[in-house]
Formats: C-alpha cells, sequence, structure tokens
C-alpha cells in the first residue's frame, strides 16, 4: 500500500528510484513546477507560466525546414550567330535629268521620266 505524502519530501541530495510521472491524456489545470506524461502525445510535459510546455520534444518529430540557399551564378553568354545577308540598297535619290543620264547628252524635247524609262520624241529609253 502507498504512503501518502501531506508535505514536501526533503531527499537531502538522494535519488529517487524507480519514480513514475502521473500519466494523463490531456493537459490539467495549470500548476508552476508541476510534471506530467502526456500518453496522448508521449511527451513529458511541465508547467512554465502557466503555459504547458513539452520537457523534450516527441520522438520522431521533425525539425524547422532550413532557409532556401542562394540563387547560382549566371552563366557564360552565348556565341554570336551568323551575320545576315546585306539588303538591296534603295534609291540614291538623284533625279537623272537631260545630261545625267550615263554620261550621254539626251534631246531637250524628252517627254518625261516614269517607271525607269524616259520618253522622248525618239521612242522609248530604258534606265538600267
Amino acid at each position: 500500500m502507498a504512503i501518502k505524502f501531506l508535505h514536501d519530501i526533503d531527499l537531502d541530495d538522494n535519488q529517487a528510484l524507480n519514480l513514475v510521472a502521473e500519466l494523463l491524456s490531456s493537459n490539467p489545470a495549470a500548476e508552476e513546477g508541476k510534471l506530467y506524461y502526456n500518453t496522448t502525445t508521449n511527451v513529458m510535459m511541465v508547467c512554465i507560466n502557466s503555459t504547458w510546455t513539452a520537457l523534450f520534444p516527441a520522438k520522431g518529430d521533425k525539425g524547422i525546414q532550413g532557409i532556401q540557399g542562394l540563387q547560382g551564378l549566371q552563366g557564360n553568354t552565348g556565341s554570336t550567330g551568323a551575320t545576315g545577308k546585306a539588303g538591296t540598297n534603295g534609291l540614291n535619290g538623284i533625279t537623272p535629268t537631260m545630261t545625267s543620264l550615263s554620261g550621254k547628252t539626251l534631246p531637250t524635247s524628252s517627254r518625261g521620266l516614269a517607271a525607269g524609262k524616259l520618253w522622248n520624241n525618239r521612242g522609248v529609253v530604258s534606265i538600267a
């Protein structure tokens, strides 16, 4: 039969052998310094500042996830592609006159210039 102690026990620096904590499935009323073993979470609990706190984490609990590492370095720039084919030259803005076409003097009775052809009183002259 167990002995009831109605006052504090002074063990005078001796060990308490074969001590078993109170086994409960949930937190009892908060009492500063009280210990118990939670059978639902399998954790020894202690009351500190009116809050039940795990004395040791449950076996197998995961740790806190670490921070994400730094982004890697940017890779080297790739080689330059081949140079494309040059486009055709546009018109140079020079309007041919009666004396500047192919270095030959044309008659002054020309009727006009249109679509790469020159009309005069002798027929059509193509402009190259």
